[in-house]
């Protein structure tokens, strides 16, 4: 634990007694968030700004009372409070931990997994009426801004961004100019779909519809609860975006694995459930083709020679590549 992480858990364990907790461990796996063992389970305790928890526990409570109960929801300590501040301005909020197994990007989870997003979707019908009190600010959204955001990290796609290139031996700087030279193609086939498939009609019809992304989505956050039963985290505070930006983040995940026909089954699943409109699939998989990868690799300003510090996000973004190409052909 470094020192930020633990000013800003010291005062959380005497606040954790009066959650009823018989607390036997716990442990901060970030500076905003912590996993607690009591006698009687496992919780998640959040700081967060007031603004980012009203926000989740709004949400969260919505989508329970519709039903799709298997979200984490905040508690309520012996004191009735379901916030409780701290210093800096934050609040502690104590949450129900989901448990179960992770999904991974198998033939038998990625269709689980979205349809467990589709059903969440479904209950999140009406959302917005709800959090946008809960913040004015944040409801105007943040809709068609897919292209934009997608052009800057193109932009970031260039030899000058890898540091040193110029001082890299021939073989190297070859190596590397190849690459960003796919990664920008990768990135222009792209943004090209997006604007094909129409995004820019989809976006003003989702701020139409004032549509609201549960955000953070990835095969990991999605847990199998056994006996049929499938939950999802809330990692993230939701957005006023398209919805179809979920699907997008689940679908990247799955690309970046390597898997693109687990795309396609993805969307099938999602569909079933809750259909999509042609344009809007091709929209999911333009935004999971992008090089995504390859942008994480070249922001951490990697020295051209430097191959172990790149090695697994270098791998990674190739692997991506490789996906995302035979996922645009199809």
């Amino acid at each position: 634990m470094n020192h930020e992480t633990d000013d800003k858990w010291r005062m959380v364990p005497r606040h954790l007694e009066t959650y009823g907790l018989k607390v036997v461990h716990w442990s901060p796996l970030s500076p905003f968030h912590a996993q607690v063992d009591t006698s009687d389970g496992v919780y998640d305790a959040w700081l967060l700004t007031e603004r980012s928890a009203r926000l989740r526990m709004a949400t969260a409570d919505f989508v329970s009372w519709k039903p799709f109960r298997t979200v984490p929801r905040f508690l309520k300590n012996l004191y009735r409070e379901r916030l409780v501040p701290q210093p800096d301005g934050l609040v502690l909020a104590v949450a129900d931990h989901l448990g179960g197994t992770a999904l991974e990007v198998t033939p038998e989870d990625v269709p689980l997994a979205a349809s467990a997003l589709a059903a969440l979707h479904n209950a999140m019908e009406g959302v917005s009426d709800v959090i946008g009190p809960v913040d004015p600010e944040g409801a105007r959204g943040r809709y068609g801004q897919w292209r934009s955001a997608l052009s800057a990290g193109r932009s970031w796609l260039r030899p000058e961004r890898i540091a040193n290139l110029a001082e890299a031996s021939p073989a190297s700087a070859s190596h590397w100019r190849a690459w960003l030279s796919r990664w920008k193609d990768l990135a222009d086939m792209s943004l090209g779909q997006l604007a094909e498939a129409g995004y820019d009609e989809l976006a003003a019809e989702a701020r139409q519809q004032r549509e609201v992304a549960w955000n953070g989505v990835r095969p990991e956050t999605v847990r199998n609860l056994g006996n049929g039963r499938l939950g999802i985290e809330q990692r993230s505070d939701p957005i006023f975006d398209n919805q179809m930006y979920d699907l997008a983040a689940l679908c990247q995940a799955i690309c970046e694995a390597g898997h693109p026909a687990g795309v396609a089954e993805a969307l099938d699943a999602y569909h079933r459930l809750r259909p999509l409109a042609p344009e809007a699939k091709q929209c999911v998989i333009a935004f999971a083709a992008f090089p995504h990868a390859a942008l994480r690799l070249v922001r951490r300003r990697v020295l051209a020679a430097d191959f172990e510090l790149a090695g697994d996000l270098k791998r990674q973004a190739e692997i991506q590549h490789s996906a995302a190409v035979r996922l645009l052909d199809r």
